[in-house]
Parts: C-alpha cells; structure tokens; sequence
C-alpha cells in the first residue's frame, strides 16, 4: 500500500517507536538532506521476521557467500518486490579478498565479534521516498499477520513523548541509556599516535605512499546499552546525516551517522563521492561561510582531495565504459551539524546494466577515502601502523532494490557495539600527507570524535 506522510519527523519517530520491538532490523536515513542530488529515498526500514533473513559470513567467505545470495535472490520467480531487497553491512577487512593478489591480511584481532558481513533479506519493507509517498511492502508468510493497513495504523497510533522528551536527560523509563562503568577511551596514547603520524610520514618520504587514512579507536569495556532504539533516535538528532543508519541484528548494534556516500548504482550510471577535507562550523553565519571558504581554497587539503578522486576514477574505470569516468563535482563544500567537508562526486557508465554489486565491490572497495594512494600500498602499511582492526569501520552499509540499483555509504562517525560482549567502540581517522601536522591531525581526530562523545554523554 501507498500513503502520502503529511508530517515527516512525526511519523519517523512514531515509526522508530514501533519499530522498537523487533531485533532484527536495518534503518537507513537521508534526514531531508537537500544538498544531495542523487538520493532515491529518504527512508528505508527493513525488517526481518524469521531467523533465516540473515546471513552472515567472516572474511575469507564474503564475496562468495554475496554472490551466491544475490543469485538465488534474482532466481526467484513470481515473487514480490520485497523478496528481492537486500540490506547489507560489510566490514572493512573484506579487502583482504577484493584485492587477493596482494597479500592483504589483518593482523589486528577481531575483538568486536562482528561478522565481516551482515545481510538482511526483509519480511517487512518501509520506504519513504524524498516526495513524502511511503509504502509498506510485507512477504507472503506474514501478509496475514501483518497486512500492511494495519501496520500503518499501528506506527500511527504510538506515542513518541519517551523519544522526544526524556532524552535530554539521556534517560529512557528512568534508565540511562548507555551505562558505562569506565569512560570511553583512546586505545593508543596520544604518544603513541604522533609517533605513528612520523612513522607514516617516514614512509611517504620513501615514496612508498603519497597519502593514507590512519585510524585509531576508542573503546569502553563492560558497557551496556538499556534501548538500542532510544539511542539511535538521540544519535540520529545530534547527528542529522544524509548516510545514517542503525543496524540492529541480535547481539549486533550499528549506529552510524555518516555524511560519505561509497557508490550508487542506478540503471547503468555509478557514482561516488569521498570526502578528504574537514573543518568546523563556525559560531555564526558569518565566521561558518569564512570557515567553509577557507576550506575550499586550503592547498592541503585540496591535494589530499585530488588524490582520492584520482584513486576513485582508476577504482570506476575498472570496470566502466572506454571514457565515460568523469568528474561531476570537484572539491564541493557541504555543511553537517558539526563540520564543513571537501566532497568530490565521480561518475561513470556501466557497459551493461546487469553487473551486480560484488562485481563492484571487487574493483572498488574499500572506499578510497579511507584507505590513502597508491591503494594497496596505503592498506598494507595502514595494518602495519594501525592498533586496532577496522572492522565494521571504513566498511559500507546500503541496500540493494529488484533492479540491482543499489546506494552504500561508508561507514564512519559510527558507535559499535557487541551486547553478548559488551563492547562499545567507535573510530576516528584522517588523511596523512607530507604536509600534514601530527599535532593538528590528533586535533582533527578528537573533533570528529564528538559527534559520538556527546551521544554518549
């Protein structure tokens, strides 16, 4: 069924309510962004009823277990559109087998307990589209349990007053929402990670690099986390991104509020968009336009920027038409709740319509924003110096529709957490060039961490 939303945060709070009693679910979330030009859908719930909705599998096995998955899935015969949607989340490490003949491996352990990926076939599909139109599309095992009229007047008929008004005082029912028992903290010392900076510079100096994204994480032991949804709701309003996304499968929690789109495929057109280049808002609307123009005109960091867009149309023309990989937009400023960022969007034209996404994932991922130039020499020296495995950090998560379009973001500004493990970390990272500043980077690290910090608080 279809309906016209005629007051979109309501009923996106209403929905996040009902949606509260499943724990198997994906929630990706544009935010009314307007500055992106490119996005199908404002929102997309999917929801699984059944324990066989999700398929998972660790590095060594991703690519053909997801191939496998997207075979059966366009196999299906007579069936409904909702049967052939897929959601998905894949971790960084899945490097190690889209670049198999470079010996790519991940020395860090894996002390997250995450799959290195998570797939969700929905029995219960939401989408609203940028228009404001939502449809409910449910499989046939539950069209009579859940036919989709009712489920319309269920998210209608919720309360929202917990979500709305409780959590300022980062409590839900008189419980806090996240229960710390130690602060979250650095994993490396501040030391430690300036000398890794000099490392990495030592390195470009040899020519071994020109550029790489160093990532250290923060991490809070014997964590828990009393609503998962509560928290993603005040993460997502502190945090309005155009990529975000909550992934909620068992013991698995994915809270991510990402500005970064990977790459998205419609028909045959693909694109994408990496940032490199940050700065921060400004107190007003005069210092904030000063800021964002000292940002597009910054030497530094318009060449870490060209570098990755150089890097991003040698990923495309891996598998794109004989010059059709073009520059759409070099070097744009956009605007998020704390920070400008440099974004430079790409474009290319598939030869043919049907290539799927492992296909692409084989000649693109991981991002090139989080990894540095030349590609594999950054990923190689990056499990070198980094401290911690990436994981599901500088991964991807998105969706996958019947016709094969597709649209992923890149997993950064995320809260992970393991419940069965209590583990609660998130990641930071940065472009490292000769030019850089080690101190200014560890400064640049600390701000895009509190976006995560003040969720927390």
């Amino acid at each position: 069924m279809q309906f016209q939303i005629t007051d979109l945060p309501v009923f996106k709070s209403q929905l996040m309510v009902w949606a509260s009693q499943f724990n198997t679910c994906f929630w990706l979330d544009s935010n009314e962004y307007s500055a992106d030009a490119y996005t199908q859908y404002e929102l997309l719930v999917g929801i699984g009823l059944q324990k066989k909705a999700i398929t998972t599998a660790k590095v060594g096995k991703v690519l053909p277990t997801l191939n496998q998955l997207q075979t059966q899935i366009q196999a299906k015969n007579n069936t409904k559109p909702i049967d052939k949607w897929l959601f998905l989340a894949l971790a960084y490490d899945v490097k190690n087998e889209t670049e198999p003949n470079s010996n790519l491996y991940t020395r860090q352990p894996n002390s997250m307990g995450f799959p290195d990926l998570i797939a969700l076939q929905p029995d219960l599909l939401l989408k609203i589209r940028k228009n404001g139109w939502c449809e409910i599309e449910i499989s046939d095992k539950y069209a009579k349990l859940w036919p989709p009229e009712k489920i319309r007047n269920a998210i209608e008929s919720k309360n929202t007053f917990d979500f709305t008004n409780k959590l300022a005082g980062n409590l839900l029912n008189g419980k806090p929402l996240v229960n710390l028992t130690q602060p979250i903290a650095p994993f490396i010392s501040k030391k430690r990670y300036l000398q890794q900076i000099k490392a990495m510079q030592k390195h470009i100096c040899q020519g071994n690099i020109y550029e790489a994204n160093f990532c250290q994480s923060f991490v809070a032991k014997n964590a828990q986390i009393s609503h998962p949804w509560a928290l993603f709701n005040k993460f997502n309003s502190l945090n309005a991104a155009p990529f975000a996304g909550f992934m909620h499968v068992g013991h698995w929690q994915l809270y991510c509020g990402s500005p970064e789109r990977f790459i998205q495929k419609t028909g045959n057109q693909i694109i994408s968009q990496p940032i490199k280049g940050t700065t921060k808002r400004g107190a007003t609307p005069q210092l904030d336009a000063a800021l964002a123009q000292a940002l597009r005109q910054n030497p530094k960091e318009q060449a870490e920027n060209v570098m990755i867009v150089d890097l991003v149309r040698n990923d495309l023309a891996r598998m794109a038409q004989l010059g059709s990989v073009r520059v759409a937009e070099l070097f744009g400023v956009y605007s998020f709740a704390k920070v400008h960022h440099l974004i430079s969007t790409i474009t290319a034209q598939l030869p043919q319509i049907n290539i799927n996404f492992t296909q692409i994932l084989q000649a693109c991922f991981p991002m090139g924003s989080m990894t540095g130039a030349p590609k594999i020499s950054a990923m190689q020296i990056c499990n070198t110096l980094e401290a911690s495995r990436r994981g599901m950090y500088a991964g991807t998560m998105g969706y996958i529709d019947p016709n094969g379009n597709f649209d992923f973001n890149v997993i950064i500004r995320s809260l992970i957490f393991n419940a069965k493990k209590q583990i609660l970390s998130f990641q930071v990272g940065g472009a490292i060039t000769h030019q850089s500043n080690p101190l200014a980077e560890y400064e640049e690290c600390l701000l895009k961490a509190t976006t995560m910090l003040d969720v927390l608080q």
